[in-house]
């Protein structure tokens, strides 16, 4: 029977404030309809978007944040020739490429005169710079949001990558009122935090972590292989305490086996 304390993981994802039937639906297809599938649904990479430099320090083949200045928009003439969006800041210009854009949605999102955050990896061509497809455009006040530590999740179609993060955040809210299950002395020798801000570092990462050694990761690979030991072991426990069926055995088919032979049995 599952402990009163352990309800609230079980609950719907419907009753996260802002998810109807029809995104529970989807949740539901993606990793399971509960507020726990939520929160184990892990991250399969990180994207560091902490990188703002100004644009004369920009170096190729890097993601990087930046505050720009729309200038002018070039369009294609050409289904082959890209859409280009000429930006600047005091230190230099880069440009924005898109291929197979809508002009009037381009002009929208980025008019001309207007500063905007773009978010996205830096090339060199024909020695400028310039960024393909930014994966993230807003207004100069969501600049911190976007400056940090992008999760990438395993998405189903209707679901976006923030729509995703906003539902599992929400999620992560009710690990607060769940107790530590893991002895002091076992966090403290492996450097392990609690497992409350392991889950939620996982969703929110300070720090990027090479090959997987994320601790906190290691700390909930460890809470898994506990627990599937855990439950081994109860069950084993239980099938002890059970009584068996004793046969009682008389010897008379053991008799005749022995007639049957044409030998003589040695022991």
């Amino acid at each position: 029977m599952r402990p009163k304390i352990l309800y609230s993981l079980f609950s719907n994802t419907i009753s996260i404030k802002g998810i109807g039937p029809k995104y529970a639906k989807l949740i539901e297809r993606l990793c399971g309809k509960y507020l726990i599938d939520l929160i184990f649904h892990k991250p399969v990479a990180y994207i560091d978007r902490r990188n703002s430099p100004k644009i004369c320090d920009l170096k190729n083949d890097t993601i990087a944040t930046l505050i720009v200045n729309i200038d002018s928009h070039v369009p294609s003439f050409n289904k082959r020739m890209p859409y280009r969006i000429t930006c600047s800041d005091e230190s230099g210009q880069i440009s924005i490429v898109y291929f197979n854009i809508r002009g009037p949605y381009i002009k929208k999102i980025l008019p001309v005169g207007s500063k905007r955050v773009i978010s996205g990896k830096i090339e060199i061509y024909k020695d400028s710079f310039q960024m393909t497809h930014p994966h993230h455009i807003a207004d100069v006040e969501e600049l911190e949001k976007i400056k940090s530590i992008e999760c990438i999740y395993p998405l189903t179609t209707g679901l976006t990558s923030r729509s995703i993060k906003k539902a599992i955040n929400s999620s992560l809210k009710i690990t607060d009122k769940l107790p530590e299950w893991i002895p002091e002395n076992i966090l403290k020798n492996n450097d392990w935090e609690t497992w409350s801000n392991s889950i939620k570092k996982l969703h929110n990462p300070d720090k990027i972590y090479k090959n997987h050694s994320s601790p906190h990761l290691e700390r909930l690979v460890f809470d898994e292989l506990l627990s599937h030991q855990l439950t081994i072991r109860l069950i084993k426990n239980k099938i002890n305490k059970i009584k068996g069926n004793v046969l009682e055995k008389n010897g008379s088919i053991i008799e005749k086996l022995e007639n049957i032979l044409e030998f003589k049995l040695t022991n």
